[in-house]
């Protein structure tokens, strides 16, 4: 099983993906999230333009930190 993770292709970049976000990003997440749109949907399309816009909704509407939608298009990624 860890051989099958260590070989997933999307798993290596979500990470490399993410770990270059979280270096060059400053500002919270308003200034993260054009970042996150324009890899996860245009770049690696991991989810597509509306499923996007449903975990910024998701996000706005529930109590916490807007950044959570990186985990949500993580997951949905994944």
């Amino acid at each position: 099983m860890v051989i099958n993770l260590i070989n997933n292709q999307v798993l290596h970049d979500m990470g490399e993906f993410f770990a270059r976000a979280a270096l060059v990003t400053f500002g919270g997440a308003y200034a993260v999230l054009p970042y996150i749109y324009q890899g996860g949907v245009e770049q690696y399309q991991w989810l597509n333009a509306t499923q996007m816009m449903d975990g910024l909704a998701l996000g706005e509407t529930t109590p916490g930190p807007l950044i959570m939608v990186v985990a949500f298009v993580g997951f949905v990624g994944a």
